[in-house]
């Protein structure tokens, strides 16, 4: 910001001033002498004056093919600068507008594929509780599945034992029998001798004929109850079978799942990664064009730089053909001095 006070006349004065000491008015030159004020306050305000003091030194002798020999240099240099600098500013704006567009891509594309990852590692996480819960499940059923094959092996074990105690139960009644025939020949051939001893021995034979039978039919009995249970043991056994095939078909389907989630991830991961070497590709393209940006900044300044050292020439010529000027004005006064003084001579002589 320029300070207040520093107008028009303050810039024709600095200008003037320096053009006076031989030196070429410019931006910095007008700002050192006038010790203050901003370059956008000063540049249009000399510019000004330029034009200006241009106007009046048409008419002073200034050749007019050397005056738009040397306009048409100047609008050519300030046309070519300006027209590559705009052509340099548009390509710098239109890349980094593409930059920002693929970065604004890019990054919308990993939120969603940081998205699908939290998503997949929820369902992995969920999958896997499910299949602890499962191996849990499966583990009772074995420990259910021992439990009734040893049940199931005791069973077999009692049905054996008491099959072979009826066995045994029987052969003694056969013997039983075999020993009451013999006892009935033998008391038949001294029945009346020996009547009172039969008929005791009789009632007590029958008495444990009596109690073998009752104990044959207990244990037939067991045995009729341990083959119920040995087929409700059976059917558990294949109930539990058909549920330990389901749940392992079940644990195999979700193991599949849980492959087929983890493979997922892992292509999520390369994707992500692959995303992120572009986007280091894209920071890098960016980089190269703010570099070129800032060669195009340099080289507007070095245009700058050469169109104000041409305007300094252009002073300088314009300084000079004054002084030249000037000198011949000076060269016409003494020839006509001189003319005078020989038409004095001229006249004097006889």
């Amino acid at each position: 910001m320029a300070r207040a006070g520093v107008n028009a006349s303050h810039i024709i004065q600095a200008a003037e001033s320096i053009l006076a000491d031989g030196h070429t008015p410019t931006v910095d030159r007008v700002r050192d002498y006038l010790g203050t004020g901003s370059k956008s306050t000063i540049a249009p305000l000399l510019k000004q004056w330029r034009e200006a003091n241009e106007s009046k030194n048409v008419g002073h002798g200034l050749p007019a093919d050397l005056m738009d020999v040397v306009k048409s240099l100047h609008a050519r240099v300030h046309q070519h600068a300006d027209g590559k600098i705009e052509q340099i500013q548009n390509e710098c704006n239109s890349i980094t507008d593409k930059l920002r567009q693929q970065l604004s891509d890019a990054s919308a594309k990993i939120a969603q594929l940081s998205e699908d990852n939290a998503t997949v590692k929820q369902t992995l996480r969920d999958s896997q509780i499910e299949n602890k819960a499962i191996t849990q499940s499966h583990q009772a059923l074995l420990n259910r599945y021992d439990k009734a094959a040893y049940e199931l092996e005791g069973a077999h074990t009692r049905i054996v034992e008491l099959k072979a105690g009826n066995t045994e139960i029987k052969q003694e009644c056969k013997d039983i029998r075999a020993h009451f025939e013999h006892y009935q020949e033998r008391t038949a051939q001294d029945r009346q001798h020996e009547r009172d001893q039969f008929q005791s021995t009789q009632f007590r034979d029958q008495a444990q004929i009596t109690s073998l039978t009752e104990q044959v039919r207990d244990l037939t009995s067991q045995l009729a109850t341990c083959v119920t249970k040995q087929t409700l043991l059976e059917n558990k056994y294949g109930e539990m079978r058909d549920d330990n095939q389901s749940l392992s078909q079940r644990l195999a389907a979700k193991g599949t799942q849980c492959s087929t989630l983890q493979q997922d991830l892992i292509a999520k991961k390369q994707d992500n990664s692959v995303l992120m070497q572009e986007i280091d590709t894209l920071q890098g393209q960016k980089d190269a064009l703010t570099l070129q940006c800032v060669e195009a900044d340099k080289t507007r300044g070095l245009l700058t730089q050469s169109h104000e050292g041409i305007a300094a020439e252009l002073e300088k010529i314009k300084i000079t053909h004054h002084n030249l000027q000037n000198e011949y004005q000076l060269a016409l006064q003494e020839k006509a001095q001189l003319q005078g003084q020989y038409k004095q001579l001229a006249m004097s002589l006889p």
